[in-house]
C-alpha cells in the first residue's frame, strides 16, 4: 500500500463536512463545500498550489422550499458536483433526491428524485430500511446520468438514469465533461432517476478494506476515486466500470496519513482532487478547528 504525505491542515467556516466539488469560473477554480448539518454552502478559491482562499458561503435555508428544510436531521447533504455552466447539485440522502441550484446559488432549477425498486436485488430492500446509510458522494455523467455510492449495508456504486435507458457505464467517455451542461429532461422543475446499474467493491481484499464510501471524485484522467470515512482510506478504481460487469476493482490503496486531522468522532468524508498527485479531505468536524487536509501522493 502506498503512502500519502499530510502537506498541510486548514479550517474552513463549515462543521460537518460531507462533501467536496470543484468548479471553474471566471477567476478559477473553486471549491465547493457542504456539509450534512447546516444548509450552508461554501465557494473557496483554490489555487494552483492547492491553497484555500478567503470563503464565501451562501445560505440556502430562505431560498429553498419548506418541503427541503423541514428535516429535523438538518440538511442531509451527502453529496454535491458542479457542472461547465457552474450550476451546483447537491445530493439529499435521506430524502433521495438531487437538487439542482443556479451558478450563484439563488434559484433552485430542479429537483431530481433517486428512485430505488424495493425489489431491487440485493440493496434494494436494505436502502428503503435505513435512510442514514443511503446515497453518499456523487459524479455527473452524460445524458442526464448519475454515480452516486450507497454509502454501507451494503456499499455499492449506483449509476441512475432515466427509466428504462440503457446504463453507460463509468469511464472517461461517459464522464461528463468539465466544460459541459448536465442534462436534466425536467417537467415542472422534476425529474425521476432510476437505477440502471450497480456495481458491489470485489471480493477480498477490496470489500475488507472499505467499511463505507463517503465521498467520490474523478481526477483530470477521468479515473475515479472513493473516500472511506470509516477505514480512513483513499481508493483509486482499477479500471472502467462496464454495465455489464457487476464488481469494481481497485488498482491503488491508500490510508490516510499521520497528522490528518480527525479521530472516532471526526471522519473523513470529502473528497476532491485539485491536480495530478493532489488531494483535499475534509473532516466531519462538530465544532470549528482544522477541517481540511491538503495531501500529495495519490496517483497511479
Amino acid at each position: 500500500m502506498a503512502a500519502l504525505q499530510l502537506e498541510a491542515r486548514t479550517a474552513l467556516p463549515l462543521t460537518e463536512i460531507s462533501a467536496f466539488a470543484l468548479r471553474q469560473g471566471e477567476a478559477g477554480t473553486e471549491l465547493i463545500a457542504v456539509g450534512d448539518d447546516d444548509f450552508g454552502v461554501l465557494c473557496v478559491p483554490l489555487s494552483d498550489d492547492g491553497q484555500l482562499g478567503e470563503s464565501k458561503r451562501c445560505d440556502l435555508w430562505r431560498k429553498l422550499p419548506m418541503d427541503v428544510v423541514a428535516s429535523s436531521d438538518g440538511s442531509q447533504f451527502e453529496g454535491v458536483a458542479c457542472d461547465g455552466d457552474g450550476r451546483v447539485l447537491v445530493l439529499q440522502e435521506g430524502p433521495a433526491r438531487v437538487l439542482v441550484l443556479s451558478r450563484r446559488l439563488d434559484t433552485l432549477l430542479h429537483t431530481i428524485r433517486l428512485i430505488v425498486d424495493p425489489d431491487e436485488p440485493d440493496f434494494g430492500e436494505k436502502w428503503h430500511d435505513d435512510d442514514n446509510a443511503r446515497g453518499e458522494g456523487m459524479v455527473l455523467l452524460r445524458d442526464g446520468h448519475l454515480l452516486i455510492a450507497k454509502q454501507r449495508k451494503p456499499i455499492r456504486l449506483i449509476e441512475f438514469g432515466p427509466p428504462g435507458a440503457d446504463p453507460l457505464g463509468v469511464s472517461p467517455d461517459t464522464l461528463l465533461p468539465a466544460d459541459a451542461s448536465y442534462d436534466v429532461a425536467s417537467r415542472d422543475g422534476e425529474v425521476e432517476l432510476a437505477v440502471l446499474a450497480s456495481w458491489r467493491l470485489a471480493d477480498g481484499e477490496d470489500e475488507d478494506a472499505f467499511e463505507s464510501i463517503n465521498d467520490l471524485a474523478c481526477d483530470a484522467d477521468g479515473r475515479l476515486f472513493l473516500l472511506s470515512s470509516r477505514a480512513r482510506r483513499i481508493a483509486c478504481i482499477e479500471e472502467a466500470l462496464q454495465a455489464d460487469e457487476s464488481h469494481a476493482r481497485f488498482a491503488e490503496v491508500w490510508d490516510l496519513p499521520d497528522g490528518t486531522p480527525g479521530g472516532d468522532d471526526d471522519r473523513p468524508e470529502a473528497l476532491a482532487l485539485p491536480f495530478e498527485g493532489a488531494a483535499l479531505v475534509g473532516i466531519d468536524t462538530k465544532k470549528p478547528g482544522d477541517n481540511v487536509a491538503f495531501i500529495r501522493g495519490v496517483s497511479t
